[in-house]
């Protein structure tokens, strides 16, 4: 009976996404169009990906010129560690009820101190002190992302070894991500320093 339910939750999840063009209620996962160049990197990573069980892309897809910060433990990184696993649920933000993108990032943050955190992506993307290149991030900065250059489609947290988690969509869970592939480097749109 449970997996019935769970399966009509999930339907009814998706069918919710695909009415209201991909976004919550917080403007989370504002992926591009299904024929664009952006989403079939995405796809491709996302193949690699599976390929390679949680792990990371193949070696020509990264970007082998970038340096990026080493791993530095801090109290962010490790609650956002603690929080691997837990599944995506469209308006959540605790371990409970499952996170959303900008839910898990409030939620590390406010567990952290920031009681003042925004919930919303947009107004996380500019909170802190902008850092302007991948390569310049440090371990607990949140990273964002954007396919149009305009506005923040998702995030996460870095730290570092060219690592995020995130929360990023719907079927996926708070999980590492590598940023240092193609599409993670085209589609940069800001780091926020927030320690």
């Amino acid at each position: 009976m449970k997996k019935i339910l769970l399966i009509i939750a999930v339907a009814l999840l998706f069918a919710g996404c695909s009415e209201h063009g991909n976004r919550g209620e917080y403007g989370e996962y504002e992926f591009p169009a299904p024929n664009s160049d952006n989403a079939d990197n995405l796809k491709e990573n996302e193949r690699v990906q599976r390929q390679n069980g949680a792990g990371a892309p193949l070696a020509d897809e990264k970007n082998s010129e970038l340096i990026v910060s080493p791993f530095e433990e801090n109290q962010i990184v490790l609650t956002a560690q603690s929080l691997l696993g837990v599944e995506f649920n469209d308006g959540g933000s605790s371990p409970d009820e499952g996170f959303d993108n900008s839910g898990f990032i409030h939620y590390v943050l406010r567990q952290n101190g920031y009681v003042n955190s925004p919930r919303g992506l947009q107004e996380q993307a500019v909170m802190g002190n902008a850092v302007g290149s991948i390569s310049e991030l440090i371990s607990g900065d949140l990273v964002f992302f954007s396919d149009n250059g305009e506005r923040a489609a998702f995030g996460g947290i870095y730290i570092g070894d060219g690592l995020m988690i995130s929360c990023r969509m719907p079927g996926e869970a708070v999980r590492e991500v590598d940023i240092t592939v193609k599409y993670y480097m085209d589609s940069f749109f800001t780091g926020v320093r927030v320690m």
